[in-house]
């Protein structure tokens, strides 16, 4: 039995039409994932900049907050009145951490801010002010969570890939 000429013409080009079909779609399909990537990145981007944004703004707070912790030369207060003083400080973290910063801190950040926290908790040695190692116990959590803080902010400059 021999195909027509019609018959053959209309089976090419009906195959043809398939295959052009087949390659549009994929195609599409790519493009709208690349977009979807595209998108997202977007999204990631504005997220990121809102974030710095809000650390900008709120982490100055905990800095000057804990200007103070550890510190003995330069400052004017007596040592029995270190222990109020850091009690009080403990509040002004505590009141700080409460707004938005609770949003913005990062996971290393939260835990040096709980270890700067639980060091608060300590009672003085002699009972009424702080032994020498204690207060280097305050100073290093007071670094470790200035340093995260810092490594927060330094990010910005490491995700610009």
């Amino acid at each position: 039995m021999e195909l027509s000429d019609a018959i053959l013409t209309a089976l090419i080009a009906g195959g043809i039409s398939i295959i052009v079909a087949l390659i549009t779609y994929f195609s599409t399909v790519k493009k709208v994932k690349m977009e979807n990537k595209m998108l997202e990145r977007q999204i990631q981007t504005k997220f990121l900049e809102k974030l710095y944004e809000l650390r900008l703004k709120n982490y100055p707070k905990a800095f000057e907050i804990t200007d103070i912790i550890g510190k003995k030369k330069g400052i004017s207060i007596q040592e029995t009145e270190l222990l109020n003083k850091y009690k009080e400080l403990e509040q002004q973290l505590r009141i700080w951490k409460s707004g938005e910063s609770s949003l913005i801190l990062s996971e290393r950040s939260l835990d040096a801010y709980y270890e700067l926290i639980t060091s608060f908790k300590s009672h003085p040695a002699s009972g009424i002010k702080y032994n020498d190692e204690q207060l280097q116990r305050f100073y290093k959590a007071r670094t470790k969570f200035r340093n995260e803080l810092r490594k927060d902010i330094g990010l910005m400059f490491k995700s610009d890939n």
